[in-house]
């Protein structure tokens, strides 16, 4: 089977490739420029599920990582840190049904949105306009099918901090948006947490079913996204 490795990819800081002998901070180093708002660093498994350099949990075999985050059954925590395009909206993570207590905020140093949408109804569950969702700048709290949903508010001041709360266990699946209002691409740290998946799907949320086609097509974004970004290697 074949299966993309990501040491295998650019060059290194000395014009070399790697060829499997990236150390552990260089690996780490091009990952974090990989993310993108596209999901562009999808990860494929080994035949066993494995987990990469920088401690990023990959998906069960015959598996690839299609996701900013991996939803665990038993609940996480943490931080991806990915690439918004200038001025365009696009969505940054699916929500699964069945999220137990999530947390999610973004942190950027340039004015971006945060949005919450349904896309099962059509409709924002929260957005910065009161006219777009009932949970918005203005009306912060509120309760959408059932569950407690918690906005910080639109934050325009850097760097910008905008966080989203659902309290209890999501009943539908929805997407958190971007928008990033720079006239440059630029870097979002998303922070988030939750207790649990419930029921406990397979595969996990975040993680898509393996073909040679599609893991093929993602290992090609990855290769010309990275090289058409001049991406350089640190050396530790």
């Amino acid at each position: 089977v074949w299966t993309p490795h990501i040491a295998a990819l650019p060059p290194t800081h000395d014009g070399q490739h790697c060829d499997g002998a990236c150390s552990d901070a260089d690996t780490s180093s091009l990952l974090q420029r990989l993310r993108t708002q596209r999901q562009v660093a999808v990860l494929a498994s080994d035949t066993n599920g494995s987990t990469s350099t920088d401690g990023i949990s990959l998906c069960p075999a015959s598996t690839y990582r299609s996701g900013n985050i991996v939803f665990d059954c038993s609940g996480a925590s943490g931080t991806q840190s990915f690439l918004m395009p200038a001025k365009k909206m696009e969505t940054a993570q699916d929500i699964p049904k069945g999220a137990v207590n999530l947390q999610v905020g973004i942190t950027a140093e340039v004015d971006v949105d945060v949005f919450l949408y349904d896309a099962g109804a059509k409709k924002y569950v929260v957005h910065y306009s009161g006219k777009r969702a009932s949970i918005n700048d203005k009306a912060r709290t509120g309760t959408y099918q059932g569950v407690p949903v918690t906005f910080s508010g639109d934050d325009r001041t850097s760097p910008v901090t905008e966080t989203v709360t659902l309290d209890g266990t999501l009943p539908f699946a929805c997407s958190l948006k971007l928008q990033n209002y720079a006239d440059e691409e630029a870097e979002a740290t998303m922070t988030y947490s939750y207790i649990g998946v419930e029921p406990c799907p397979s595969p996990p949320p975040g993680c898509s079913i393996y073909t040679e086609f599609a893991s093929s097509l993602a290992y090609e974004a990855i290769l010309e996204w990275s090289y058409a970004q001049q991406v350089t290697y640190i050396s530790a």
